[in-house]
């Protein structure tokens, strides 16, 4: 009874219960058995004679599905069999979101990490999204955004990326990041608070003029706060925003890391953020 698979790297592990009634002589032995869904014939999983209620079915294909039974046996023979269970394998995936290197709509950019815990390569297929809220997951029907793709991932190797999202309206949102691996999968999600982009007047040329009457503009009104991410704060997630851009060529996406507005984002903007660092 109560048959249990879980699924790894061309393997599963099936776990069960014995009979509530022996019928009156000890059990001596499981039968475990096994078959492809789809047009397969079952076969019995050599594992030996023993009474432990759990095994390891090896030497299967990755992304096949199998179906999986298991049988009493005793002096009397071979009970009836348990309930089947039908999974697939394939390598399991760790999965992190470990920062934002963009909170200014209408493009976020999430830096994430797909790490292959298996011993073969393997293409994962991986989904990401925003929703307004840690248990709206992708495809609920009310997913902000949306998108999939595939990587190929070799054995124990991680696998860094920025994933982009596109949001139209500040505030406060989740994102969700789900790898799949045969019938299993592994997940993430972080909340983030998306900013309006900056709108930045230009510095008027020097002499003024224009019809406009021309006059100076104050930069220091315009690029004055190493808050890179609108939270109210100086934090880690700043830093990480101004790594994003270290050295880069402007324009910048977000205008914000050229703390000084000099047309770079080096040591300078990082000497401001420290200053600023936590208030």
């Amino acid at each position: 009874a109560n048959l249990a698979a879980t699924i790894d790297d061309s393997s599963v592990d099936l776990s069960w219960t014995a009979p509530a009634d022996d019928g009156g002589s000890a059990i001596t032995d499981y039968v475990v058995e096994y078959k492809l869904t789809s047009g397969g014939v079952w076969s019995v999983f050599d594992d030996g004679v023993g009474v432990l209620t759990s095994v390891t079915v090896t030497s299967l294909s990755n992304d096949n599905s199998y179906d999986f039974r298991v049988s009493a046996a005793n002096a009397a023979g071979q009970g009836e069999a348990s309930a089947i269970v039908t999974v697939t394998p394939g390598v399991p995936a760790q999965v992190l979101v470990q920062s934002f290197s963009d909170l200014t709509t209408p493009s976020i950019a999430t830096l994430v990490r797909i790490t292959n815990e298996g011993s073969t390569a393997y293409e994962y297929q991986y989904t990401w999204c925003v929703t307004d809220s840690d248990i709206n997951l992708c495809g609920g029907g009310d997913d902000v955004f949306s998108s999939s793709a595939a990587k190929l991932i070799s054995a124990g190797t991680d696998w860094d990326t920025a994933l982009d999202s596109t949001i139209s309206t500040p505030g406060d949102y989740w994102f969700h990041l789900e790898v799949e691996f045969g019938s299993d999968s592994s997940y993430a999600s972080q909340s983030f608070t998306a900013a309006a982009e900056p709108v930045v007047i230009p510095p008027t040329p020097p002499g003024g003029g224009g019809s406009s009457g021309g006059g100076s503009i104050n930069k220091s009104a315009i690029f004055a706060t190493a808050d890179f991410d609108s939270d109210g704060k100086i934090s880690s997630v700043d830093f990480s925003i101004l790594l994003a851009f270290w050295k880069t060529p402007p324009p910048f996406k977000n205008p914000r890391v050229d703390i000084n507005g000099d047309g770079q984002v080096n040591s300078i903007d990082f000497s401001i953020l420290l200053y600023q660092w936590g208030k």
